[in-house]
């Protein structure tokens, strides 16, 4: 059956602009956390002759993580091992993932499902880390809303694709019988 089109389908339309900003968002942020690129080099001109991300992205990242998110000056290992699955696995599900709500594709429920599993299981120790860490202080608030919208997502998407018709198609069979 065909779904409905995405303009009849504005709910569907925010998490495909969510996982779009996702995805740059990643693929910007990610390689800093996941090769351990030593934040006090980051601002200096083409360290290491890096490519990628680009030169003001790295000095926003500085900032950031100086002021708001001590904890990413120096990533833990399972943080760093996290950052490549987001680079490797949630990269291409945010991709998948806008093509299948834009076209209303069935077959998203049961990876979008795996998607929820994992980022919520994941978010769930930087989230801890943020409270209860060695660099909670005053500012940490900001950081742990940053990443607590990952989590956020991961529930409303849950929240989607299990407790409502995913793409229109169980409404119009619902109207066809009356």
């Amino acid at each position: 059956m065909k779904s409905l089109p995405i303009k009849e389908r504005p709910r569907d339309l925010l998490f495909v602009s969510i996982f779009i900003i996702f995805t740059i968002a990643a693929l910007l942020l990610e390689p800093l956390r996941a090769f351990n690129l030593n934040c006090s080099c980051l601002c200096k001109k083409n360290p290491q002759n890096l490519l990628w991300p680009p030169q003001k992205v790295r000095e926003f990242y500085q900032l950031w993580a100086r002021n708001y998110d001590g904890f990413l000056l120096h990533p833990p290992l399972w943080f760093r091992v996290l950052s490549f699955a987001t680079l490797f696995v949630y990269v291409p599900f945010y991709v998948v993932g806008s093509y299948a709500f834009l076209y209303g594709k069935e077959w998203i429920r049961i990876p979008s499902l795996m998607y929820c599993s994992a980022v919520v299981y994941s978010v769930f120790p930087i989230i801890v880390e943020d409270l209860w860490g060695k660099h909670f202080g005053a500012r940490s608030w900001q950081g742990l809303m940053g990443h607590m919208i990952c989590g956020i997502f991961g529930v409303m998407l849950f929240l989607r694709v299990v407790f409502s018709p995913l793409f229109g198609g169980l409404e119009r069979k619902k109207q066809k019988l009356h």
